[in-house]
């Protein structure tokens, strides 16, 4: 095998493993703010709904 095969494969790997860390970091913030965004949405509704109930 020559150097730059060796090289082109050693990079395409490098580049893998830095987009699935940049994956998992997305995904990690997205499912963090995600539940604390559940619990703002539960207060609006239970305020809407009080605001509205006779």
């Amino acid at each position: 095998m020559k150097r730059s095969q060796l090289q082109q494969g050693v990079t395409s790997v490098e580049y893998a493993l830095l987009a699935a860390s940049i994956a998992l970091a997305i995904v990690g913030a997205l499912s963090a703010v995600g539940t604390e965004n559940g619990g703002l949405w539960a207060a609006w509704t239970a305020r809407v709904l009080a605001l509205i109930s006779p």
